[in-house]
């Protein structure tokens, strides 16, 4: 149940970076990485090398995704041995007329993937169904092939910096995070699901990310997980100065028969001042509704008017709402069905303790820079509500949390096609 409880807060701060400020994150397999809790007292570095190939050719030619990321953990815990994990993970994506399939794969060999200071790379392995699947998992193979690519860098190289500090009751946690990318051209070739080999341009990428972390204290089980990326920010805005703020409230609940309902609420406004245009403010208040119940099974967002959700700081919110299929539906997930109408009626308090995350990170990328700082605050929160007709009761999320994050972001120079699309 512990572990829920922290999962329910990386759900809602996960939610926070990607709906509100648009942070991206590199899909990777099972090598070492900081991972979804807190790291133990003592120091910690974290290296990644990577290359990504993308071929989107015209039917009926195939669509093939290849990822590769190369990781190394050095890991010194306080009062323990220094310990050293590497792993490197090959991410096969193939979709045409004839083969179908995706999987994660571990080299076995790690001298099969070579990388050079960010200018050219190659890979060259051999792919089975019994190559070990990262986290364990086992792949589906339609037959065994050889796997060739060759990266050249072309530039501008991007580079960023990250330097973020957490808090949590006793905990503290220091980390810089330098990451640098190039854009690449590349050719690759899968034998012998195909004859041919693949080219593309300006569609495959290099990257390398090195991140040094600094632990003291025990962090609670009630404390979150201090969320930490390639660097802050949401992405390339035009030159100018930007404000983000995201007010943010979640839990699930269940009850008796195991229905389960998950609840999660944002209050974003951006204010945008940018060098060539006026300001503007846009604030949206949006709710996540996710329920299992039964044979009914559905997630989708709908934008509701602000006066609905009530925030104090991070230690209380309200939600009251009447969600109807008239009711805006927002950008967010959907699937299935969510039986309409909906009486929303969730109040949150605030149990603590209340964690701190600080943030600054800068980008350069040719003439384009930026300078980013965000402040995220977490508590986790008791739950009580109603979510009429579809329960009848009055329910209890003991796995709450309340979130207030803010962003700001200064950047100047023009942003170039270069520079958005980066390995």
């Amino acid at each position: 149940m512990k572990a829920l409880g922290r999962l329910t807060l990386l759900v809602v701060t996960v939610v926070v970076m990607s709906l509100l400020f648009g942070v991206t994150s590199q899909a990777k397999g099972g090598g070492p990485g900081p991972g979804p809790t807190n790291l133990p007292a003592g120091t910690y570095h974290f290296t990644t090398q990577r290359a990504s190939f993308n071929f989107f050719g015209a039917f009926p030619a195939p669509m093939i995704n290849i990822n590769v990321s190369d990781s190394k953990q050095v890991s010194t815990p306080r009062g323990g041995p220094t310990t050293v994990t590497a792993e490197t993970d090959v991410f096969v994506q193939v979709n045409s007329q004839t083969v179908n399939f995706g999987g994660c794969f571990v080299l076995a060999n790690t001298a099969d993937f070579s990388f050079s200071n960010l200018q050219t790379a190659s890979l060259h392995t051999a792919i089975s169904s019994s190559t070990p699947g990262c986290g364990g998992f086992s792949n589906f193979v339609p037959a065994p092939f050889v796997l060739d690519v060759t990266w050249t860098g072309t530039g501008p190289i991007a580079t960023s910096r990250g330097d973020a500090n957490f808090k949590c009751a006793t905990y503290r946690s220091q980390s810089t995070t330098h990451d640098s990318s190039n854009l690449a051209n590349a050719t690759a070739s899968l034998v012998p699901l195909f004859s041919d080999s693949f080219t593309v341009t300006g569609h495959a990428g290099l990257g390398s990310n090195d991140q040094r972390i600094h632990a003291k204290g025990i962090s609670l089980d009630s404390c979150p997980p201090a969320i930490g990326g390639k660097g802050s920010g949401p992405g390339l805005q035009p030159a100018g100065s930007y404000h983000f703020t995201s007010l943010q409230a979640g839990s699930n609940f269940s009850d008796s028969s195991g229905s389960q309902v998950g609840i999660f609420v944002s209050e974003g406004t951006q204010t945008s001042r940018p060098e060539d245009g006026p300001t503007t403010t846009t604030n949206q208040t949006n709710v996540i509704v996710q329920i299992f119940a039964g044979a009914t099974f559905g997630i989708a967002c709908y934008a509701v008017a602000p006066a609905d959700f009530t925030f104090s700081g991070v230690q209380t919110a309200a939600l009251h709402t009447k969600i109807t299929s008239s009711t805006p539906l927002c950008q967010g997930p959907a699937f299935g069905v969510v039986p309409l109408p909906l009486n929303l009626d969730v109040t949150w308090t605030g149990t603590g303790p209340i964690a701190t995350l600080r943030s600054d990170g800068q980008y350069r990328c040719l003439d384009y820079n930026s300078e980013s700082e965000i402040v995220i605050l977490t508590n986790t929160a008791s739950v009580t509500g109603t979510v009429t007709p579809l329960f009848t009761g009055p329910l209890t999320g003991t796995f709450g949390s309340l979130v207030n994050a803010n962003l700001h972001i200064d950047a100047e120079g023009v942003v170039q096609q270069a520079c958005i699309v980066r390995g």
